[in-house]
């Protein structure tokens, strides 16, 4: 397992990067909002939530207040069985 400590930026829906990485993910917002999108999936994280899922579906990441938003991603490369 990694741990990465990541700044999201606020961001037009246009400016979406998708990425896929194989394995499994958990993001925990400390501080601001973030929106997470996945296939027709749409959440929103307030500080204090937490996101686990399989991270080989493409899904994006971005700040929904006026500056960035911090998280902490904690990435694991085993397959959900």
């Amino acid at each position: 397992m990694r741990r990465i400590r990541v700044t999201f930026a606020a961001m037009d829906k246009k400016a979406w990067v998708f990425v896929f990485p194989e394995g499994q993910e958990c993001v925990y917002t400390p501080d601001g909002r973030l929106e997470f999108r996945a296939d027709d999936e749409v959440h929103e994280l307030e500080s204090g939530d937490c996101l686990y899922f399989d991270s080989d579906i493409p899904h994006a990441f971005r700040s929904l207040g006026i500056g960035a938003a911090q998280a902490l991603v904690v990435v694991s490369n085993a397959k959900l069985e």
